[in-house]
C-alpha cells in the first residue's frame, strides 16, 4: 500500500482524521455533523468530507448554542 503524500490541509476534501483535529472533536462527533451537513464524500471505500460545508454547518449549530449558553449565563450572573 503506498502512502499518501499530498496531505493538503487547505484542499476542499479533508480526511475524518484532519476533520477531528481542526474541529477538535471525536470522530464520532465528526462523522454525525458531517451526515446531517450533507457533507461526506465517498471516492470508493475513501471517506472524504467537504470542509467548507462542514464548518459552515458546525458554526452555526455552535453558535446558536453558544449563545444560548452565554445568555443563560448572563441571566443567573444578573439576579
Amino acid at each position: 500500500m503506498n502512502l499518501a503524500k499530498n496531505r493538503n490541509q487547505n484542499g476542499e476534501l479533508i480526511t475524518l482524521q484532519q476533520a477531528c483535529a481542526e474541529s477538535n472533536l471525536g470522530s464520532s462527533t465528526v462523522r454525525r455533523l458531517a451526515d446531517e451537513a450533507g457533507a461526506v464524500r465517498k471516492i470508493g471505500k475513501s471517506y472524504r468530507i467537504k470542509k467548507s460545508v462542514f464548518f459552515d454547518y458546525r458554526n452555526g449549530i455552535w453558535g446558536v448554542i453558544w449563545r444560548a449558553v452565554r445568555n443563560c449565563c448572563k441571566a443567573s450572573i444578573q439576579k
